[in-house]
């Protein structure tokens, strides 16, 4: 069965997600249509790349990927359509998918054509139904040159430090920096860690699980997808700390 995934800012409160979604089902009767996030933040491309990014390989090699985030970037939107690791993607050219991608270019890029007066939601559901027809992408795209980065989000890395920032605050209030796993084993080679961040707060260990520190004691982990943690057992890490997405985190090794 063809699988459709969405990744939007249109939330849960309004009939957006649902109109859409149901758009997407008249055109792709049989198709099984998933959720990845319907609640990213308004217009956060990062955000929807992190997510995207964490999601997208969990499943079926030739899934479609659909991204409703920050659509209307300019006057005139470009939105593409994809080849990338084995999976289809489709969603505006705002940078989301450079993010996504961590820089690499995708096998396949093109943009999808927009009738006169389509909206984003006909367009991505026609695409969706077109597609999932069997009709290859140049029934309904053209060719592009490239598209659009966005400033990575990839860490400094010093022989003695590496300096990283918060890029995404989960529904538990974990904290989670632009540095993963084997980056920082790799660069501290064995040495002790010394993670501050904000003025007086630091860590100096990385633990394996949540259970290691007391309750609410602050703590560093490496979570699911690989990525450094700033969190607490069974605590509000992120409002606890006043820690925000964007803000710095350091790791000197000792």
């Amino acid at each position: 069965m063809p699988v459709v995934t969405l990744t939007t800012d249109l939330g849960l409160k309004d009939h957006y997600a649902g109109v859409l979604k149901g758009m997407i089902l008249s055109a792709c009767p049989g198709v099984s249509l998933m959720d990845i996030s319907n609640q990213v933040d308004p217009f956060n491309i990062a955000q929807a790349a992190f997510l995207l990014e964490n999601s997208y390989q969990a499943f079926p090699a030739g899934s479609l990927h659909l991204v409703c985030v920050d659509t209307d970037y300019q006057q005139e939107p470009l939105m593409l359509w994809l080849h990338h690791q084995g999976h289809y993607f489709a969603g505006p050219d705002n940078g989301v998918f450079s993010l996504a991608f961590g820089g690499q270019e995708p096998a396949i890029l093109r943009q999808l054509v927009r009738e006169p007066g389509q909206t984003v939601f006909s367009l991505l559901a026609a695409t969706a139904g077109r597609w999932n027809s069997g009709q290859g992408p140049e029934a309904f795209s053209r060719p592009l040159a490239g598209m659009k980065s966005s400033l990575s989000w990839q860490p400094q890395i010093e022989p003695d430090f590496i300096r990283g920032r918060i890029i995404y605050i989960d529904r538990f209030q974990n904290c989670i920096v632009n540095v993963k796993r084997e980056t920082l084993e790799g660069a501290r080679s064995g040495r002790g860690v010394h993670i501050y961040f904000k003025r007086f707060d630091d860590i100096r260990e990385i633990q394996a699980g949540y259970g290691e520190e007391g309750l609410g004691e602050k703590m560093a982990r490496y979570n699911e997808d690989g990525y450094l943690e700033i969190a607490m057992n069974k605590g509000n890490a992120a409002g606890l700390l006043g820690l925000q997405v964007n803000d710095i985190v350091q790791i000197d090794f000792l």
